[in-house]
């Protein structure tokens, strides 16, 4: 019975790959190696990704393509500035500048100071007078009087007259004291003198 011939060996092979997701295998020296793709972490077969949330990136990064990456290329419009805040990218406008920083800040125009108010609405210059650039003037008049002008005479004209009544008050007063003493006092004196001579 002639001999049964021994099966032989298969040669080393990579198909089905021995290696696990995520990596690749070679033929090195007659015997499969295995490795992780590129991009991708650890030792087969448990080949991952870097990240595949940004909470498993440092705080300044963000996962992106499944990388930890400066997330603020792009993120922000024209004239303004980025930083990374918990894996977020935030956008401020540069100072100087307004608007909506994700998309474009313009520059903030120059201040304008507000309208200036009428001083003549509501008037204050009284009937039969016109009120034109804080200044009064009567209906029939072509002089201008300045309204602060108008209130310092009226003022005036009310010490004057406050004063004029006090001295015709005091005047009176006093004249009637002194028509008092003549009418009644310096007849009694006149009376004594005589009595004391006789």
């Amino acid at each position: 019975m002639p001999p049964v011939p021994e099966p032989t060996p298969s040669p080393p092979s990579c198909f089905p790959s021995p290696c696990g997701p995520n990596s690749q295998c070679q033929i090195v020296a007659g015997n499969p190696a295995c490795s992780c793709l590129p991009d991708y972490i650890g030792a087969p077969p448990s080949c991952r990704p870097e990240c595949v949330l940004s909470a498993e990136c440092l705080s300044q990064l963000a996962c992106i393509n499944q990388k930890c990456q400066d997330p603020c290329p792009g993120s922000c419009g024209y004239n303004a500035n980025c930083h990374v805040l918990n894996h977020i990218p935030v956008c401020l406008c540069n100072d100087g500048y307004t608007g909506d920083p994700f998309t474009q800040c313009s520059p903030i125009p120059p201040s304008t100071p507000p309208p200036r108010t009428d001083p003549c609405n509501p008037s204050p210059c009284g009937p039969n007078a016109v009120c034109r650039y804080e200044y009064c003037r009567c209906n029939r008049c072509s002089r201008w009087y300045d309204v602060s002008y108008i209130s310092n005479t009226v003022l005036a004209v009310v010490v004057v007259v406050v004063v004029v009544v006090v001295v015709v008050v005091v005047v009176a007063v006093v004249a009637v004291v002194v028509c008092t003493y003549i009418a009644f006092g310096l007849p009694l004196e006149l009376n004594r003198t005589l009595a004391l001579k006789k």
